[in-house]
């Protein structure tokens, strides 16, 4: 019995159940990332790696070698939209400003490994994003631990940043939103071992992961901001006025934001200017909020929270509020120290600034806060609090507390399991009533794949033409299906007037981003295929029986 007992001591650890759930976790990835499709932006943010890699190779290489070993490769890898008969030249391409210190590497893994088949090359995309997002999972579970002192608490904050359905389904595809949450988790990890130890591996590990969050959008320098705060509130204590380190490590930071940004190897100032300028003059389109169409530079000061609101989890959004009061009235009272101050200028200068920011200068924001979901990272820091309270105060009662915990995380994870692999369109509803009726959903043409494999099985024809309606990205998700189901659409129309004189029927395919006249269109069609949530269609596929009665019924849109 004792033998027993000690060997449960030995192996029914809390260590050995992190390190169980993490690579349970993995498994769960590498077995579910086909299941999404492509997003929007997805081609692009590829481009961003190839671009720069074709540029950095021209650059060091003799123009023999590379005409010779490299040209051939890098054709091949860019799409017919962006080449006629060689790569776009970095300082010609339209999102040069973009940063690829993740694209980049992932790029050239692709070329490496030798990818060739458009559902692999996005396959492989899904599971390298995964891959990354769990890496910085491990970190944040790491800054938990240093915060809280603790190693059950920070178990428990992991397990509520994967539950948010909307950051689980991006963890998939969004290789821009999600890097940046990733990179500022393991920056930030860094910069608080930092405060703590000026040891040389955490200087030279927190300028590496500032200036890659910084390559990825220039306002991740928010970082290296804050935790320079944190050093100066410090050295106040000490009465030291005057640090070296603060110069040496935005020196070390510019180095390797120089090295991860090839577009500034040449003419650096201009060229930053450019990067700046590009990012304050992002293109304008409307976004449907609450039920009304606001241009994106319009928004209302309201508009990041309200997204916040209504996408996240209420159980992360009751925690945090209750965890907001216990800091500032048991935390935050006691003593100013390290963990502390760290902790209240992440809610001052991650959230509360940035949010006035965004709202002072009308920067824009496309489909909802996905630019913002790093700060979810800090909402479950303060929603750990309620957690921390719980077990230092209310020992009683833990377990119950506890158990009902437990209850709403088992609750939010069969919620996943249901909505799989749509978790991306998730609202709770206690906010606003009907809001996938009042805001934007499948805004990135995620579901297109789904929607176009079912109507291959209901329809199972061998040639289909297919035409993009109104921008729903349906050409480009066909890259993500299985080549037998891919080569049944193998002719497209590329604009209105080329199927006028098509014999036969004509499927429309039409995601629901903006609240399309479904009633008009089921006038004048049949229904083939529709993905429903909550009642509400978000994407679908419509037949009508010639060129005729589709003519008829987009005249009659036309006049509504």
């Amino acid at each position: 019995m004792l033998k027993k007992s000690i060997l449960r001591k030995k192996y029914f650890t809390v260590k050995n159940l992190v390190i169980v759930f993490f690579l349970s976790y993995l498994f769960i990835g590498f077995n579910i990332h086909k299941d999404y499709g492509i997003s929007f932006d997805e081609e692009t943010n590829r481009l961003y790696g190839l671009i720069n890699g074709n540029y950095i190779l021209k650059t060091f290489l003799n123009e023999n070698f590379y005409d010779k070993i490299f040209s051939e490769v890098t054709q091949s890898k860019f799409p017919d939209k962006i080449k006629i008969k060689e790569p776009t030249n970095l300082h010609d391409f339209f999102d040069k400003a973009y940063g690829a210190f993740f694209e980049l590497p992932l790029a050239t893994l692709e070329v490496i490994l030798n990818i060739k088949d458009d559902r692999e090359v996005f396959l492989f995309r899904h599971l390298i994003t995964f891959i990354f997002f769990w890496f910085s999972l491990i970190y944040f579970y790491l800054l938990l631990k240093k915060i809280f002192k603790n190693e059950i608490i920070p178990f428990f904050g992991v397990i509520l940043l994967i539950i948010h359905p909307r950051i689980f389904a991006n963890s998939f595809y969004n290789s821009k939103d999600i890097i940046f949450l990733g990179l500022f988790v393991i920056a930030n990890y860094y910069g608080f071992s930092l405060i703590h130890k000026k040891k040389i591996k955490n200087i030279l590990l927190f300028c590496f992961f500032s200036a890659g969050l910084i390559n990825l959008r220039l306002f991740g320098a928010i970082v290296p901001i804050t935790i320079f705060i944190n050093f100066f509130i410090n050295n106040l204590k000490k009465k030291k006025f005057i640090d070296i380190n603060y110069l040496t490590i935005s020196i070390i930071i510019l180095f390797f934001y120089f090295i991860f940004t090839p577009i500034l190897w040449e003419d650096p100032l201009n060229n930053f200017l450019h990067i700046i300028n590009h990012f304050n003059n992002l293109p304008e389109i409307y976004t449907l909020y609450n039920d009304k169409y606001f241009r994106t530079t319009e928004t209302p000061w309201h508009y990041i929270g309200i997204w916040i609101l209504i996408t996240s989890p209420l159980l992360s959004i009751f925690l945090f509020f209750s965890g907001i009061f216990i800091f500032f009235r048991f935390c935050f009272s006691n003593h100013s120290d390290h963990k502390t101050i760290y902790v209240l200028n992440t809610i001052i200068f991650y959230i509360l600034v940035p949010y006035t920011l965004f709202n002072l200068f009308n920067i824009t924001m496309y489909d909802g806060w996905r630019h913002l979901y790093y700060m979810y990272t800090i909402i479950i820091v303060m929603s750990l609090f309620t957690l921390k309270y719980i077990f230092d105060f209310q020992y009683k009662k833990r377990f119950f507390y506890l158990f009902i915990f437990l209850i709403l995380i088992v609750t939010n994870i069969n919620n996943l399991i249901k909505n799989h692999p749509h978790q991306n369109i998730y609202f709770n509803s206690f906010f606003v009533k009907s809001p996938l009726e009042k805001f934007e959903k499948d805004y990135w043409g995620l579901s297109n794949k789904q929607l176009l494999e079912a109507f291959i099985e209901i329809e199972n024809n061998e040639n289909i033409y297919l035409y993009d309606y109104s921008g729903s990205m349906f050409k480009t998700s066909l890259k993500i299906l299985k080549p037998n189901i891919r080569k049944k659409f193998i002719n497209y129309f590329d604009n209105f007037s080329d199927f006028q004189n098509y014999q036969g029927k004509i499927y429309l395919f039409l995601n629901n981003r903006y609240n399309p006249n479904y009633d008009l269109l089921k006038d004048y069609s049949d229904t083939i295929f529709e993905i429903v949530n909550s009642n509400v269609v978000i994407n679908g596929v419509y037949s009508f029986e010639d060129v005729s009665a589709y003519n008829l019924w987009n005249e009659k849109l036309k006049k509504k």
